[in-house]
């Protein structure tokens, strides 16, 4: 009975493992991913995108993630508006509202920090954690206006430089 245990549990970690070998990006926007395990996937740009930035590899090659960039009606340049994560060859695409500045996985990658606002004007810093689970908004800090040097920063964010 206990061989049964094991090896059932084994299998369930095998199932739900998939760890990133690479993580790559050609001229024309299209993601590839290349799993340990052989399996290889491919992401082309939506509609009204033209490119992605920012490509990541979590700490622990459990999840990718990048930033496509869209042309925008109110822009001369395309920008960032959402972050597409994949774990477990799950794509999931994260939407903070405005601009997105920056991102990073946060502890166990499973769950994004994203930095966001508007694409011009001096505004105090948003940041909002998301589940990759479920692709929910978990919490949301917003910085001072008046006095953004005395800003104390959620410590999730610590990964963001923006």
């Amino acid at each position: 009975m206990a061989g049964c245990l094991v090896f059932a549990c084994c299998v369930a970690v095998a199932q739900s493992g998939l760890k990133v070998n690479s993580l790559t990006a050609d001229e024309h926007g299209v993601v590839t991913v290349l799993w340990f395990s052989g399996k290889r996937q491919v992401f082309n740009l939506e509609d009204a995108e033209s490119a992605v930035s920012k490509l990541k590899i979590s700490d622990d090659k459990s999840a990718v993630g990048w930033t496509p960039l869209s042309d925008n009606c109110c822009q001369s340049y395309p920008i960032a508006l959402s972050v597409l994560v994949v774990s477990d060859g799950t794509p999931r695409r994260l939407t903070p509202g405005q601009m997105v500045y920056d991102w990073c996985f946060v502890g166990d990658s499973r769950r994004v920090a994203i930095s966001s606002g508007p694409t011009h004007g001096s505004f105090p810093r948003h940041l909002q954690l998301f589940s990759m689970v479920t692709g929910r908004r978990l919490r949301e800090w917003f910085g001072s206006e008046e006095k953004p040097e005395d800003d104390d920063p959620p410590r999730w964010s610590s990964c963001l430089k923006q």
